[in-house]
C-alpha cells in the first residue's frame, strides 16, 4: 500500500531537474568597500576568524546556493539559500567554529524521531540536513532547516 502511495505521488508530482546554481549581476549596484565593518565583523571572534566568511552565490554541500543574508548572533550566521535539488527554499545556520552545537543538533535528531501525527508536530520546527564545512584552523558546523 505504501508503494502505491509513492508511486500516486511520483506520477501527480515528477521529480524535477536539479537546478543549476544562480549567476548573480556584478554590475549595477552600489559596492560597498571591503574596509567598511559591517554587522557582525564588528565583533573581536569575527576578526580572528571564529565566523565563516560567507559569499552571496557560495554553493554547501553540493547543492544549498546562499541567496542573502538574514541574521546573526554570537554563534552564528544565518542565510537563506535555495536547495538546488528540491528548488526550495532553506536557511543555513553556520555557526562559529569555536562552539560546541551538539547539544542543538541532539535534540533535533531526537524531533526527528518524534510522531509525525502527533497534533503539534507541524508546528514544531525541524533540521532538514545538516553537514560541516571544513575550514583550516576548525570546521564549521551548519544546520539546514
Amino acid at each position: 500500500m505504501a508503494s502505491l502511495l509513492k508511486w500516486i505521488r511520483a506520477s501527480i508530482h515528477p521529480r524535477r531537474a536539479p537546478l543549476p546554481p544562480r549567476r548573480f549581476p556584478t554590475t549595477g549596484f552600489t559596492t560597498i568597500p571591503a574596509s567598511t565593518i559591517l554587522e557582525e565583523e564588528h565583533f573581536d571572534s569575527f576578526r580572528n576568524g571564529h565566523y565563516y566568511p560567507v559569499n552571496i552565490g557560495d554553493v554547501f554541500a553540493s547543492k544549498y546556493q546562499v541567496i542573502g543574508k538574514l541574521g546573526y548572533g554570537s554563534t552564528s550566521t544565518v542565510w537563506l539559500a535555495q536547495d538546488l535539488q528540491s528548488h526550495r527554499y532553506v536557511t543555513l545556520k553556520i555557526y562559529t567554529r569555536d562552539e560546541s552545537h551538539t547539544e542543538e543538533f541532539r535534540i533535533y535528531q531526537q524531533i526527528s524521531q518524534a510522531n509525525p501525527s502527533h497534533p503539534g508536530y507541524g508546528y514544531v520546527r525541524t533540521a532538514l540536513d545538516n553537514f560541516t564545512i571544513p575550514r583550516p584552523g576548525g570546521d564549521h558546523p551548519c544546520l539546514v532547516q
